[in-house]
């Protein structure tokens, strides 16, 4: 569901921008635990209910990555990290797909709850490595001199960013939507 990633990147461009260091790691995994909790019901709904679950698992994944990103914030090489993690959320993608198929065939699973299956194993693997980036220590001193640091976003901070940038914003999220949709 494209238009539900970037609805919920569109909406958390406020989420994240709020987010407070001390809450990343209970919000990445609340996050996770809310997307893969609507595909495990998959299995027992009707399609009208099963559109619904995806639109609710999508929502909250088009947030994970900007929840990801701010551990490495901030940092001297942050575009690199970046490049990498964007890297790894592709790879990600296409091995889970890889998998499912196998595991499905090999386990005998539905198409309806091969998604759930492999939710819960994703967030096996998931929960174990949040705790580990959450360990990641805070930019150092080199660090902070090559960048600067980024501020919480209130609501004046943001409305005021909107005013100054909205209209080119729009359009690069209209043009997102439909590159997203195409």
């Amino acid at each position: 569901f494209p238009v539900t990633i970037g609805l919920s990147k569109w909406i958390g461009i406020g989420f994240i921008g709020s987010l407070k260091k001390t809450n990343r790691l209970q919000v990445l995994l609340i996050l996770l635990t809310v997307a893969a909790f609507p595909l495990l019901l998959l299995p027992y709904t009707g399609i009208e209910v099963q559109l619904l679950c995806m639109f609710i698992s999508g929502f909250p994944l088009g947030l994970v990555y900007g929840v990801v990103f701010s551990w490495i914030e901030g940092r001297r090489f942050t575009e690199f990290l970046g490049a990498i993690l964007a890297c790894t959320f592709v790879f990600s993608s296409g091995f889970v797909k890889s998998a499912a198929l196998f595991l499905s065939a090999t386990m005998g699973w539905s198409e309806f709850q091969t998604p759930g299956y492999m939710a819960l194993i994703a967030l096996a693997t998931a929960f174990p490595m949040a705790i580990l980036i959450n360990r990641t220590s805070d930019p150092d001193e080199l660090d902070i001199q090559h960048r600067k640091l980024r501020l919480h976003a209130d609501q004046a901070t943001r409305k005021s960013i909107f005013k100054d940038l909205g209209f080119p914003l729009v359009l690069w999220i209209i043009a997102y939507f439909m590159v997203a949709l195409s």
